[in-house]
């Protein structure tokens, strides 16, 4: 018999695949934990930290040039748009769904 103790609570934050840049889609590929097997949709969930860990792998190829200035190896809407998703998610799952 389950008891409310059976179960444990996982929190998810959903976003729709068309408000992703392009390249930060092609960077979520291959680091889904899971897939939504529906024949329609075929969402795919990830780690609640997944922004979080590709803004420290970008974070890495930022380059300093002789005037100081930062030479940006992604684009700066790539950064920014993965950036601010590290910063406000904060659930144990990010599910990119189909709209």
């Amino acid at each position: 018999m389950f008891t409310k103790e059976s179960f444990e609570v996982v929190s998810c934050t959903d976003i729709p695949r068309v408000s992703l840049l392009k390249g930060v889609l092609e960077e979520l590929e291959g680091r889904e934990l899971m897939l939504d097997t529906d024949e329609v949709t075929q969402e795919k969930l990830y780690s609640g930290d997944v922004f979080e860990a590709i803004a420290c792998e970008w974070a890495e190829l930022i380059e300093i040039d002789e005037n100081h200035k930062q030479i940006f190896r992604i684009s700066k809407s790539m950064i920014d748009q993965v950036n601010n998703l590290a910063e406000i998610i904060d659930t144990e799952l990010v599910r990119i769904i189909a709209i």
